[in-house]
């Protein structure tokens, strides 16, 4: 499908919403088994760069697309553009060379060759210096079942034998859980044969150990050739710091995350190389949770996705790492290989689906006789009580309270206007204050433009400190009325919550920084007012 927002990717961190789990510890336990079956191999001099396909994807770009591509890689592989918060975009490389990869076609001459160096493996002579292995070492390749761990053993991007060892054993741990166990495809991978120009025979994946630390990052996984037959599949190899010091955190944690996060990115390349940003990066980091439970370093990026900013669309840029949350609510929703059956709608092997994100989990909500304005609609009230709606939810912050109307006896009325975008929601917290005696009820309305795509909750928080959910309907002009007791002896407040569900995105392909490139469903006007009567 037609790629939306181009934003860099970066790893993230977690735990799964799926039983079977593969703490750190445990996975260490297995290095030394898994070393008596190694292979190691010394590759010989360093050499040629491995060739790039030619043929293009369905992706569409111009030489303006394309030049800016060229000018962010060399910037982020430089280091200069990393972003020091944690939850935006612009902290690894990955999709910045999904990107640069995708846009070689309409590069000059020059710029193919700057993409070319910029895509080489750390084996290549003309690989960035950044990664590149210097002349005069020899790498060695140490191989499980699937997987291949190359490292050298001088220079600054020296890797130990220990921490090779547990790089190999997370990455094939990583290997049977996303591929084994959920049915996901494999990453497609050519052999360390192809950087030196040879044919491969070998298949397994390809991951080099370097110091990327100086640059500020964990690790990435870029796009090589297209898988034989397809159009808009590819082939990867993946590069991971040597040792995970000078980034924060904890070295074996930060390992854990980054091979789950950057893995299930290879096996997006597998399925679809030009899908939409939000959506390969929160699922990628979703994918941490399910294979390391015990990490939960994507924590860290729920303050950017809708848990922490539910007016910020869900296919913003700005979010995509903390909408996680989003992929983990549709598997705890549907179960985890509900995420795997999107990502078989998204397939753009010939005659797949090739749907594009969103239009993807409608389908499998469909699928599942769920339709997408409701089950959005509850995502973003979970979102208010985290605790009771995810697994490990007691750790998150509730989404934020976004405008306050409080009544008494000096305001009897208030009322409050705002605009929604696309996919994003909005909470009215109503509270009543102290009233002279009588009984009061407190009215309440709520107008709304687009209200094909509006829907209207009420949180009703009573005295006894419990919540009862009341759903509102807006009629043919938008517009929807309750009454609650006003009583603060009976219910404590109401917290509104006016949601954007529109996911109907049109002209696809236009590259607006949107799911599919396309043009969402305008802004929704809403206007909550509280009124108290007797």
């Amino acid at each position: 499908m037609t790629p939306g927002p181009r934003p860099a990717s970066g790893p993230g961190r977690g735990r799964p919403v799926v039983a079977r789990k593969h703490p750190v510890a445990l996975v260490i336990g297995l290095v030394a088994a898994l070393l008596a079956a190694l292979v190691v191999a010394p590759l010989g001099p360093l050499g040629a760069t491995s060739a790039l396909a030619d043929a293009a994807t369905d992706a569409p770009r111009d030489a303006a697309d394309a030049s800016t591509a060229l000018t962010t890689a060399r910037e982020q592989v430089a280091g200069v553009a990393a972003d020091p918060d944690p939850g935006a975009p612009g902290t690894d490389l990955t999709l910045t060379l999904r990107d640069l990869w995708l846009a070689r076609g309409d590069l000059d001459r020059a710029g193919r060759a700057a993409a070319s160096r910029l895509l080489s493996r750390p084996t290549a002579a003309t690989a960035p210096g950044q990664w590149r292995y210097p002349t005069g070492t020899t790498p060695e390749r140490v191989c499980g079942a699937d997987v291949c761990v190359t490292r050298v053993t001088t220079s600054r991007h020296a890797a130990t034998d220990a921490w090779t060892a547990r790089t190999l054993a997370l990455v094939e741990t990583t290997w049977r859980r996303v591929v084994d166990d959920l049915g996901y495809r494999a990453p497609a991978s050519g052999s360390e044969a192809a950087a030196d120009g040879e044919e491969s025979t070998d298949g397994r994946l390809d991951v080099y150990l370097a110091d990327l630390s100086p640059q500020g990052y964990y690790g990435f996984c870029a796009p090589e050739d297209l898988v034989a037959g397809e159009h808009a599949r590819a082939t990867s190899y993946c590069v991971l710091d040597n040792d995970m010091l000078g980034l924060g955190g904890r070295p074996n944690d930060a390992l854990a995350a980054t091979v789950a996060h950057e893995f299930f990115h290879a096996v997006q390349f597998n399925y679809d190389l030009s899908e939409d940003t939000w959506f390969m990066e929160a699922s990628a980091t979703w994918m941490e949770e399910v294979v390391f439970d015990g990490v939960n370093d994507n924590r860290q990026f729920l303050a950017k996705g809708q848990l922490g900013s539910p007016t910020t669309p869900l296919d913003a840029e700005s979010g995509h790492y903390g909408n996680w949350i989003f992929v983990q609510f549709l598997a705890q929703r549907f179960g985890a290989p509900a995420v795997r059956r999107v990502w078989e709608r998204l397939d753009a092997s010939r005659g797949a689906p090739d749907e594009w994100s969103l239009k993807g989990v409608r389908s499998v909500l469909a699928s599942r006789g769920a339709a997408w304005p409701a089950f959005y609609s509850d995502f973003t009230r979970a979102n208010l009580r985290p605790g009771r709606h995810y697994r490990e939810g007691g750790a998150y912050r509730s989404a934020p309270v976004t405008d306050r109307l409080r009544l008494g006896r000096a305001q009897r009325t208030a009322s409050r206007a705002a605009r929604l975008p696309h996919l994003s929601s909005r909470t009215t917290q109503v509270t009543v204050g102290a009233l002279p005696r009588g009984r009061r009820t407190l009215r309440l309305e709520v107008r709304a433009t687009r209200a094909t795509y509006a829907r209207v909750s009420v949180l009703v928080h009573r005295a006894d400190g419990s919540v009862r959910l009341r759903r509102l309907k807006l009629d043919g002009a938008g517009r929807a009325r309750a009454r609650f007791p006003a009583s603060s002896t009976k219910v404590r407040r109401l917290v509104v919550l006016t949601t954007h569900t529109a996911a109907d995105h049109r002209r696809c392909g236009r590259n607006s920084g949107w799911a599919c490139g396309g043009d969402p469903v305008g802004e929704l006007a809403v206007r909550v007012t509280a009124r108290l009567v007797r």
